[in-house]
């Protein structure tokens, strides 16, 4: 402890004198203060040391008493019974104060009168002040017991008891004045532990006080730094520094980070990486995750060959094949249009799936048009067979025979009757019909081309070609959709009646000059109806890397359905995988100054892996399966595109055009989430993010119905609104008046 001589100015250390201020008696620390009854003990009058000795006993038995009054669950009064005391007469006294101020701004200060209970005898005074008593005898103070002022682990407490009134010889009354306390303690905390003064690099407490020796000298105990101490206005100082308060509120030592502001730490965002450092060597948290809550939604509507990974509507497919006497023909080879045509439909069935799909075969000539019916009699069914095996549907195609005519419409109307008979709207019905010529009444018609009128055929109405059409029509309106073949010499084709009914039932018209051709149409239809729309989930994997060290996104618990892929001997998982229950994150520390590098990679999926993942999504009106990709070909790095921060302007994401697509608005990424989000300011969507956090943004290939993005939630240390620096000093005010 310092005595100084030289005058403590409390203008410049941030202390002011305090006028008009309720009046603040005692100093109690805050917490839970039990309630002590004690009666005040008889005191007899003896000698003047004795009186000494039973008035430090009386108050400190008035401070049991003032305790037990709070506005938190504690007594609204308490009763001093000094009628059999000695001695009985004691004054308040006003004159002293304190002050706290917290980073050497006097708008972080809070004065406070100090006052206190006395009994004077002579040269000697004892008085309760500060939740202590205190003995002063002549120029110098002591001690008698401690104040309620404590330092415990960085944190400075303070309970002011403020009396007014006077004491009566006999007995008194101290009553609480709730609402006034909870006013002023509300003050004082809003003074010390708001805006600026949230987080003190310094704390400062002053002391003036007729016993400001033993106060200083208390305050140098307490705070195991020396307190200063000036005789000349009664004095006692004490000043605690970074080192002296809590880690949590020393900006340099603290992990507080903010991302927009160098004022405390020094920021480097560049277009690929992330730098904080303090200049002391501090450790961070980083995490990264993908922003939205659950899985996320990278990909594009796009159609896949089904198979047992990827369900599809059930097929009923008709063949309806030109049996006329040209088919007999063959082009060049061995073998003749007809066995062709026929290897051609065996193929494709081959690729049905028979424990869901059916086929039948029609043939037609210019007499009629033929059922080809099963040898289990089924005019359609998933009997197959084999041609070796002599049984099933593939052996009633090899029936077909090469004689008669060309009437197509015969053909069409048969394979309609068997839809209508024996098909419903759970399956995809499907046509398949092949010739290679024209109707028998428009075989003069011209040549051909294909700005020929397939109604033009000058004979009597209505014509093959009119028929034909309107039974295609007609299937159509059965939903069913006709692929249309023209096989062989083009000049010998009716190429304007095939698009037709391909055009006015859905479907497509083909050209085959040889059996290779032919397969091909055959297979690239087959590939077309057992194919469905999804949406697949294109690959992706975060890539962070802090000072060399490669940190790979990972999830808790089982994630071996995921794909993967090693890259420089890292397994990095597909976050985009919408199968997977838990979220995906990057978790690690870095040191202040570490470079944190945000990349990515962007994956293509083998050909055919994808499998269903269970989850639907419904968009105009259409439900999709959502599909994950099983297997990654190859990978490419790619790099954010921009990293934002609290207060940027992200409209154009927030107005990207999620209308036409199947895909959330990104605003309802942050839906999980209390206290970050999107602020809608004029028309402007602005970035409203905690001081530690960033958006780290990759923009990616959108597709026909999707708007493709990666959106990282970057953290890194701890946030200045997770780090308030309550506790440091903490103040408690009760009032209360004295009556007798």
């Amino acid at each position: 402890m310092i005595d100084n001589e030289q005058e403590y100015r409390a203008n410049a250390r941030g202390v002011s004198q305090v006028v008009g201020y309720i009046l603040l008696l005692a100093i109690v620390i805050t917490g839970s203060i039990g309630v002590l009854v004690v009666g005040a003990p008889a005191i007899e009058t003896v000698t003047e040391e004795q009186d000494e000795r039973q008035a430090s006993i009386v108050l400190q038995h008035m401070d049991s008493k003032f305790a037990s009054l709070s506005t938190s669950g504690g007594k609204s009064q308490a009763e001093i019974d000094l009628s059999s005391t000695s001695p009985r007469s004691y004054t308040l006294d006003r004159s002293g104060w304190l002050n706290v101020t917290v980073n050497d701004d006097t708008a972080c200060a809070a004065n406070m009168t100090l006052g206190s209970v006395r009994f004077a005898d002579g040269a000697t005074t004892m008085g309760y002040e500060g939740g202590g008593v205190w003995r002063k005898q002549g120029s110098g103070s002591a001690m008698v017991t401690a104040p309620a002022l404590q330092y415990r682990d960085g944190s400075i407490n303070i309970r002011l008891v403020n009396l007014t009134g006077s004491f009566d010889r006999g007995y008194s009354e101290a009553r609480l004045r709730k609402e006034s306390s909870r006013n002023r303690t509300f003050w004082v905390r809003q003074r010390l532990n708001a805006g600026d003064c949230v987080r003190p690099n310094n704390v400062t407490i002053a002391v003036q006080s007729d016993f400001y020796q033993a106060w200083g000298t208390y305050l140098t105990q307490e705070f195991e730094t020396t307190a200063e101490v000036y005789r000349s206005n009664q004095t006692a100082i004490i000043r605690l520094n970074e080192t002296d308060l809590p880690r949590r509120v020393d900006v340099d030592r603290n992990r507080v980070i903010n991302l927009t502001s160098n004022n405390y730490n020094d920021v480097t965002l560049t277009g690929e990486s992330i730098k904080v450092d303090k200049g002391v060597n501090n450790t961070y948290r980083v995490s990264a995750r993908p922003l939205q809550n659950g899985t996320m939604q990278i990909g594009n509507i796009t159609s896949v060959e089904a198979d047992s990974e990827i369900r599809r509507q059930p097929l009923d497919v008709m063949f309806v094949i030109d049996e006329s006497g040209s088919m007999s023909r063959n082009d060049g080879d061995t073998t003749t249009r007809s066995e062709e045509a026929q290897a051609a439909s065996k193929a494709f069935v081959a690729d049905l799936n028979a424990s869901r799909d059916r086929a039948g075969v029609i043939s037609y000539n210019d007499g009629d048009g033929i059922y080809r019916i099963t040898d289990n009699n089924r005019y359609i069914t998933s009997n197959f067979g084999t041609a070796s095996a002599g049984t099933g549907l593939n052996e009633t195609i090899e029936d077909i025979p090469a004689r008669g005519g060309t009437e197509t419409q015969n053909g069409v109307r048969k394979a309609n009757n068997v839809f209508s008979m024996k098909s419903d709207e759970s399956r995809n019905k499907v046509m398949v019909l092949l010739t290679d010529g024209v109707n028998n009444d428009c075989q003069d018609w011209g040549d051909n081309t294909d700005n020929n009128d397939p109604f033009d055929c000058g004979g009597p109405s209505p014509t093959d070609n009119e028929l034909t059409v309107e039974y295609a029509k007609n299937a159509a309106g059965d939903d069913v959709t006709i692929y249309t073949i023209g096989y062989g010499d083009s000049s010998a084709i009716d190429q304007a009646l095939l698009k037709r009914v391909a055009t006015v039932s859905g479907g497509e018209f083909y050209r085959a000059d040889d059996a290779d051709e032919l397969n091909d149409i055959f297979d690239e239809i087959r590939r077309s109806i057992a194919s469905t729309q999804i949406i697949a989930r294109d690959p992706i994997s975060s890539n962070i890397t802090a000072n060399g060290t490669v940190h790979t996104p990972a999830v808790p618990g089982d994630d071996n359905q995921v794909a993967q892929v090693k890259i420089n001997g890292q397994v990095f998982h597909n976050i985009n995988d919408p199968s997977t229950d838990s979220q995906y994150s990057h978790v690690f520390a870095i040191n202040g100054g570490d470079n944190v590098s945000v990349k990515a990679h962007d994956y293509e999926c083998k050909d055919g892996a994808y499998a269903t993942s269970g989850i639907i999504r419904e968009f105009n009106d259409t439900r999709y399966r959502v599909a994950r990709c099983t297997d990654i070909a190859s990978h490419t790095a790619i790099e954010p595109t921009r990293v934002y921060t609290s207060g940027d302007d992200i409209t154009g994401l927030v107005t990207r055009n999620y209308n036409s697509t199947w895909q959330d608005n990104i605003t309802s990424y942050f839906e999980q989430y209390d206290n970050i989000g999107v602020a809608n300011e004029s028309g402007n969507y602005i970035l409203d993010l905690k001081s530690n956090q960033a958006v780290v943004y990759y923009d990616l290939p959108n597709g026909d119905k999707s708007e493709n993005m990666l959106v990282l939630l970057f953290q890194v240390g701890v946030a200045e609104s997770d780090a308030e620096a309550a506790g440091v000093v903490n103040v408690e005010v009760t009032n209360a008046h004295v009556s007798g």
